[in-house]
Formats: C-alpha cells, structure tokens, sequence
C-alpha cells in the first residue's frame, strides 16, 4: 500500500520554572531552573501504525520510504533540574 506521507508530530515539550534570586542568594546559586519535559507526544498523519521517522533496515542498508519491522519512538517524561553557580 502507498500512503501519504505527510505527517505533524509534537516532539518535545518543557515546561520550566526558574527559582526567583532570594531563595538562592543564601546558597550561592546564581540561577536555579527546575522543568518538565515530554519528547514524542503526539503524531498525526494518516499512515496506520507506522511513525514516518523510523526507518527500515535490510542487512544493515536503510530503504526510504519503506516500513518493514520498524519500531515506534518512545514516548519518554522527565525532569530537568539546572544550577548556575
């Protein structure tokens, strides 16, 4: 079957929230950013099953536009916790 292979897919998301300067002055911490991250959220297009990123692999060659065992991305959260000092 020969789909189309256009495609939307939301790859990443981070939500962040930076400490304000009083609560880190005392510790020495110039910038404190504590965020939430989500990666492969959503995909929309028409292709049943398949995540048109992947790519399909015969004896080590990849083939374009070719779905064959291919595995979907993982869908992944996180938390992300960056310190300046």
């Amino acid at each position: 079957m020969v789909f189309d292979a256009s495609y939307v897919k939301l790859r990443e998301v981070k939500l962040g929230y930076t400490l304000p300067k009083r609560f880190t002055q005392k510790a020495n911490i110039q910038n404190v950013n504590l965020s939430l991250v989500g990666r492969n959220l959503a995909l929309w297009t028409d292709v049943p099953h398949v995540d048109p990123e992947t790519a399909s692999t015969s004896g080590g060659t990849v083939i374009p536009g070719v779905e064959s065992v291919a595995l979907p991305s993982a869908r992944s959260w996180g938390i992300n916790l960056s310190l300046n000092f």
